[in-house]
């Protein structure tokens, strides 16, 4: 018989195919040794693919164009459950990086971002969960609504990506078409401080230092902003204050964006979430 969660990953898997451009994700995966696609199978029957709400992130990597409206969505399903205990998380990261053990040495990418997002899980909560008290608004999805309004251009799960992984920084670019206040403001120090908390698996040559991040950040919004102090304005979300409704500014703009065919992806975030379900496709074959 075949079971619902066959029935998921084959609706995922189909999903993830057409917005790859072409790549073969099944030969990509495998590029891992048989342990490390033993270990993200685990991953996804495990209690953290529950906390995490792993599932629910689907719709975001495989959006063709905008990832706003599903991020959003993601945001408010996941934000209202229990964080995944400690442990939980520990055991999640202890069965990958002892599964991917040779792969993550040899510096394979997938491998090596599949192990810092599950390090990082803290850190990734606390940014995408982050409000403000006085209307429940999440800072993440109403600062990227803000960049697709003032550029009329998506905001795509590389641009997701590389705000994860490289801070607040990347986005300068982007938010050059924005009003800084827009995003210099107690949201935009909440999420600033809660990326510079990420720690990377392996060095990358294009993530900037701390130091030079809040140098860039400062000039543009002042030495305050770079302080490290929590803004009290702003809160996590939880079960009891997260609103399923958002602020989702420009919504014309952001369906037009999202019909964009230049949106491309990057591997690695997509990877975290597509590599444990072909996985586990295969391992249940």
């Amino acid at each position: 018989m075949i079971s619902l969660r066959l029935i998921s990953v084959a609706v995922a898997l189909s999903a993830l195919t057409s917005t790859t451009n072409g790549q073969d994700l099944t030969k990509l995966i495998g590029s891992l040794s048989s342990s490390c696609q033993g270990a993200a199978a685990g991953l996804m029957t495990s209690d953290f693919a529950t906390c995490a709400n792993i599932m629910d992130f689907i719709p975001v990597i495989g959006a063709t164009g905008s990832i706003v409206t599903p991020f959003s969505n993601w945001v408010t399903t996941t934000c209202p459950l229990a964080p995944c205990s400690d442990a939980t998380a520990s055991a999640a990261l202890t069965s990958i990086n002892q599964g991917c053990a040779s792969d993550i040495a040899k510096g394979v990418p997938t491998a090596v971002s599949l192990s810092s997002i599950v390090a990082n899980y803290g850190a990734l909560r606390t940014m995408v969960c982050a409000q403000y008290v006085s209307n429940s608004t999440f800072c993440a999805t109403t600062l990227f609504s803000a960049i697709e309004k003032a550029t009329t251009k998506p905001v795509t799960v590389t641009n997701l990506e590389t705000f994860i992984t490289e801070g607040f920084s990347s986005l300068v670019p982007l938010l050059a078409a924005v009003p800084n206040s827009q995003y210099c403001n107690a949201c935009g120090k909440e999420l600033y401080i809660d990326a510079s908390k990420i720690k990377t698996v392996a060095k990358t040559s294009s993530a900037a230092s701390a130091s030079s991040n809040d140098a860039l950040t400062s000039s543009i919004c002042g030495a305050s902003f770079v302080d490290g102090q929590h803004p009290t304005s702003v809160r996590q979300a939880t079960a009891s204050n997260t609103t399923t409704s958002s602020t989702l500014g420009g919504t014309s703009a952001v369906a037009d964006a999202s019909k964009s065919s230049g949106s491309q992806f990057k591997p690695s975030l997509m990877f975290f979430f597509s590599l444990p379900l072909l996985a586990l496709f295969n391992f249940s074959a």
